[in-house]
């Protein structure tokens, strides 16, 4: 059995736990499914501009620099909204790249060097600035680089990448994004490189659901239609009709203590309360006042 590392790759639990279970199951499988032959995961944080257009075109160039340099590459990517932050900080975006780093080194694109020819300068041409956000390394394991490599078996090194990853998917500065927050590269496993180049790079992923029991599968599933349910603004009631309907039967306070501590949608059950309790009596109060209407539209 893999030895866990202690390795402190990132603090998710401390930013307020996981925003996206979907996502970040996503971002899992991506990682442990990879079909990169040498594989580096490097972090980079867009920042400096107001204007989503502005990331994208940012991270277009970016991925046109490495794959113009003959490296294949695939992305996942969150923004963030910090309001405390000045403005030119406060809309940002957070990048993984999987870089293919068999034949050439990512380092010579992704380098913060002055000068025209350095990545700072291309990339401040749209108005944004970035950072190399390395991994920690509290053990040594992935020799003090600014990148993880990826490996294709299970191990502390995979386990790593997982962690590292599971930062932009936190639940901490989220609530103030507007639009789209996750997006990432697609159809990753049947496009060639020199396609892929030509590719729409915005595209929001959608997950097969997959099937229960509780397993940790289970658990993404359950989060997946959690979040179904809060993304289409359901009460309470609404959202037990659409658990049951899946097969999940679950009381309304069950319902209340996983929105608010299992999956992180603190706040929605006191926002979204299921419509107030009527009893018998009350039924039959209303459907008296409906039967008059019904009998004079039944006699016309």
């Amino acid at each position: 059995m893999t030895k866990r590392t202690t390795t402190k790759t990132t603090d998710t639990l401390k930013n307020g736990g996981i925003h996206s279970v979907r996502h970040y199951k996503a971002a899992c499988d991506w990682i442990n499914t990879h079909t990169f032959i040498n594989a580096q995961l490097w972090h980079i944080v867009l920042f400096g501009s107001t204007d989503r257009a502005s990331y994208q075109k940012a991270l277009d160039r970016l991925l046109e620099l490495l794959r113009d340099a003959g490296m294949r590459v695939e992305w996942r990517a969150a923004y963030e909204y910090d309001s405390e932050k000045e403005s030119h900080k406060a809309l940002h975006r957070h990048v993984f790249l999987m870089i293919e780093a068999s034949t050439h080194k990512p380092i010579a694109i992704l380098n913060n060097k002055a000068g025209a020819t350095g990545l700072r300068a291309k990339l401040a041409l749209y108005g944004v600035k970035f950072h190399i956000a390395p991994p920690g390394d509290d053990l040594g394991i992935h020799g003090g680089q600014p990148y993880m490599y990826v490996p294709k078996k299970e191990g502390v090194k995979r386990h790593d990448c997982r962690e590292w990853i599971a930062y932009i998917y936190k639940v901490r500065s989220k609530a103030g994004v507007v639009g789209t927050i996750y997006s990432a590269s697609r159809n990753r496993a049947t496009k060639a490189p020199e396609q892929a180049a030509h590719a729409t790079n915005e595209q929001e992923e959608t997950m097969p659901l997959p099937t229960l029991p509780l397993s940790p599968v289970g658990f993404a599933y359950l989060g997946d239609v959690y979040e179904q349910a809060v993304d289409a603004g359901l009460n309470l009631t609404e959202i037990q009709a659409h658990l049951s309907k899946r097969g999940i039967h679950k009381g309304l306070m069950a319902i209340r203590y996983d929105l608010d501590h299992v999956f992180s949608f603190s706040g929605y059950a006191a926002s979204h309360p299921a419509p107030a309790y009527q009893t018998l009596a009350e039924i039959d109060a209303v459907l008296r006042q409906r039967q008059p209407a019904r009998q004079v539209r039944l006699s016309v």
